[in-house]
């Protein structure tokens, strides 16, 4: 009788750079190394019943990543996660796994995904904390603003269009600890509205007067927002 999981897990290191694709063709293949079997889809090109609930961008680290299977047979869930912790690289650290009751009947995690948490980290050069100032009162005003405008590429036109991505912010809160600028955020994500937090950041760190180049910037996702 085929079962459902839910597996949590981390992605950080070197393995942060594999691809969404890649990261699936993994999963597939560890599990397969596990003897755990898959259950199929049907068809005439079945695949396995695996999906991740939410992609991750390329270098980001994910502190809390779910990724659902589906087994056409059924293994304690202990099992699962010693087994696929003892095959995985480097960089995967299985967290947890649970099986799916079905409280969400056959809907998805993915299809419930709301938002996520997300976390940027950038250095600072000595001086650059005295300039930015009062990053609290300069959040709260960012944040007070009646609309909060974004140029986002559009991808089929190639034209670049000018958003009010203020709707899409949760919450957001900066700090400078340790000559690092820190900023936090819960931005919508799902099938219905979703903000880069990447887009956000650019954004606010022009509002406050900050310059910083991209491959400075460290961006991890630690949670994971759903019904």
């Amino acid at each position: 009788m085929n079962r459902k999981f839910i597996i949590f897990f981390e992605k950080s290191g070197y393995i942060k750079y594999i691809s969404h694709l890649d990261m699936m063709r993994l999963f597939n293949r560890v599990i397969r190394k596990c003897s755990i079997k898959l259950a199929y889809s049907q068809g005439f090109n079945p695949h396995p019943k695996m999906s991740f609930a939410l992609p991750l961008a390329l270098g980001y680290t994910g502190k809390n990543e779910i990724l659902e299977i589906e087994t056409a047979e059924d293994y304690k869930t202990a099992f699962i996660l010693s087994s696929l912790n003892r095959a995985m690289p480097d960089g995967i650290s299985i967290k947890d796994v649970q099986e799916d009751r079905g409280e969400r009947g056959n809907k998805t995690i993915a299809s419930a995904v709301y938002a996520g948490e997300y976390i940027a980290e950038i250095p600072l050069v000595d001086d650059a904390s005295a300039k930015l100032g009062n990053i609290t009162k300069k959040t709260a005003a960012f944040l007070s603003q009646p609309i909060i405008v974004a140029e986002k590429l559009q991808r089929k036109t190639g034209k670049i269009l000018e958003i009010d991505i203020k709707p899409l912010i949760d919450t957001l809160t900066a700090v400078i600890i340790d000559n690092k600028f820190i900023m936090t955020t819960i931005v919508a994500q799902g099938s219905t509205a979703t903000l880069s937090p990447e887009l956000l950041l650019t954004v606010f760190c022009k509002f406050i007067g900050l310059d910083f180049e991209r491959s400075e910037v460290e961006m991890t996702r630690t949670q994971i927002l759903y019904h």
